[in-house]
């Protein structure tokens, strides 16, 4: 729990934000409003220049933006605010965005691809998607942010196409003032394999390795001074494991042997992107270096708690314990307040998700072969003095990969192995109405001989459509009687009163994501783009051949 001494600093410390960012505002609206300036909708957001030091206006957008000095903070205004004479609060200053691979911006849907690049899709007629341009690059992708129209694109580049030898990644910055034709604005190239990003209001924060494997390197980007670049880098001891990022801060965890470093960072309100070091402490335990950036084993508020789950060394073993570790940085002394709570005596990293003060921790019950493998899903309370005990412990099919929520709906997905030894995959749906006490509406298995989806690799594959109450996740099978590969995606409804597999939707090429537009299910792959549809709100898709839409 927060000291009353640390919740007045905290409470102070926001208020004295939020007091100089209204002030600021309601004198750049009064200035406004007795100058024959301009409206606020015609003007530019920033002037950006590339690599070549070529600057290329941003484009128009309804919210502006000030580039001023080193020492005067970035604030958004909004017509509307500035019409009703308001400020704008002061969450909006500091906004976590959300990373996904596919995002739609009006009528447009824009993906990123390993092997096509970006491509921009029409989708204002959701039956006939039309692929409109495309901004060509090949890599891994590890991150896509966008805000306003600016879109951050981080992959890695393992063939030295940037002039990087070994691993390099690349930032690629876009203005999609004008969606569908994005427009390159500036590249950014950086040696290793970057482990992690967070974009923070307009801020871009990468966590990447050093100049040794025992060193980690914070970096900043943002536009300023009209032009997009790096605006500062912070060193730490360990490689890098993890990022979490909330409007109070950024969490950054390092690896030193089997021990965890937990960094915290304040965001300074006077200078766009400088971090401030609160403090560093060392847990027990590691998390491992081939985790996915995704994978949810990290969480930060804004109360500068940082929640860790890591297992009991670097290794991570199927036979390693692993740890629930929360640090309060806005304590005094982190260290002497630090909740070490174990989670398990075997079975490695778990598959973890923090969602609304609780972590739902899924992970391996025996280490046995998969076919008699099961996983335990429990809820745990993160929120209170000490953790609560497990309110709820079950028992799941399989190896779960992935566990994801969607309002008060928890899906945990895995891998199972079939009677004659297929892979197959299976899903479970949980009503967390009651978050500690989730309750099991619904499970079931899907799949052929052999079975794989995107998903166990980015848990963003799999697309909710909330209104409607449905799922859908891309997927490739194949199968040992004809020795042929199948593709397509799962629709899968979680209405109650129990969820069920809805159907299975073939695609005539590779599928890596499946996502909703009005009442279309349209499947992305590197070649091709196809509409499904889906009526009445009742999953059911159209008998017809689907509209299929190359990118060529």
């Amino acid at each position: 729990m927060l000291s009353k001494h640390s919740m007045a600093r905290c409470r102070f410390e926001r208020l004295r934000a939020c007091t100089v960012a209204a002030t600021f505002t309601a004198l750049i609206v009064a200035l406004y409003n007795q100058s024959p300036l301009p409206a606020l909708d015609r003007w530019p957001i920033a002037e950006a220049r590339n690599d070549a030091g070529q600057p290329g206006v941003r484009g128009q957008d309804p919210t502006f933006s000030l580039n001023m000095h080193d020492a005067t903070p970035l604030f958004l205004v909004h017509p509307r605010d500035s019409e009703r004479g308001s400020a704008p609060a002061c969450a909006s200053l500091r906004q976590v965005a959300r990373s996904d691979l596919v995002h739609v911006t009006g009528s447009t849907l824009l993906y990123a691809d390993a092997t096509a690049g970006l491509t921009s899709i029409d989708v204002s007629n959701p039956a006939s998607p039309r692929a409109q341009s495309r901004v060509p690059w090949v890599g891994t992708p590890i991150a896509m942010f966008v805000q306003s129209t600016t879109l951050w694109l981080l992959y890695v580049d393992a063939d030295g196409r940037h002039g990087q030898p070994g691993l390099a990644t690349v930032i690629d910055v876009l203005d999609i003032s004008n969606p569908a034709y994005p427009r390159l604005v500036a590249t950014h190239v950086r040696p290793h394999a970057a482990h992690a990003a967070k974009v923070i209001g307009d801020v871009l924060y990468v966590l990447r390795p050093g100049h040794t494997t025992e060193t980690s390197i914070v970096e900043t980007f943002a536009i300023r001074d009209h032009a997009f670049g790096s605006i500062g880098s912070y060193p730490l001891a360990g490689a890098p494991a993890a990022l979490a990022a909330s409007s109070a801060g950024l969490a950054a965890a390092t690896t030193v042997a089997n021990s965890t470093l937990l960094s915290w960072f304040d965001l300074s309100v006077e200078r766009l992107g400088s971090l401030t070091l609160r403090g560093t402490t060392r847990v027990p335990g590691a998390v491992a270096s081939w985790t996915p950036s995704d994978s949810n084993l990290i969480d930060a508020d804004d109360g500068q708690r940082v929640r860790l789950v890591a297992c009991s060394s670097a290794a991570c073993a199927p036979h390693d314990a692993s740890w629930l570790h929360i640090v309060d940085f806005s304590d005094a002394c982190p260290e002497c307040s630090s909740i070490h709570y174990r989670l398990n005596e075997h079975g490695g990293l778990p598959v973890a998700l923090f969602a609304d003060g609780v972590v739902y921790v899924a992970d391996r019950s025996s280490l046995d072969e998969p076919s008699a493998a099961a996983t335990t899903l429990r809820s745990i309370a993160t929120d209170a003095t000490l953790p609560l005990p497990d309110h709820c412990s079950t028992t799941l099919r399989g190896t779960t990969f992935s566990l994801v929520s969607s309002g008060n709906t928890l899906l945990a997905s895995g891998t199972v192995l079939g009677p004659s030894r297929q892979r197959l995959l299976a899903f479970e749906f949980f009503d967390i109405h009651e978050p500690l006490r989730p309750h099991r509406t619904s499970s079931f298995t899907v799949g052929s001989d052999w079975t794989w989806t995107p998903a166990m690799d980015d848990t963003s594959a799999i697309a909710f459509k909330r209104a409607s109450l449905l799922a859908s996740v891309a997927f490739t099978s194949f199968r040992f009687s004809d020795r042929r590969y199948t593709t397509g995606a799962y629709l899968m409804s979680f209405a109650a009163p129990a969820a069920k597999a809805i159907t299975e939707i073939p695609t005539r090429d590779w599928v890596e994501r499946a996502t909703f537009v009005n009442d279309y299910l349209i499947t992305l792959g590197p070649q091709h783009v196809e509409s499904h549809l889906i009526k009445d709100h009742e999953p059911k898709t159209d008998r017809r051949s689907p509209t299929v839409a190359p990118y060529n």
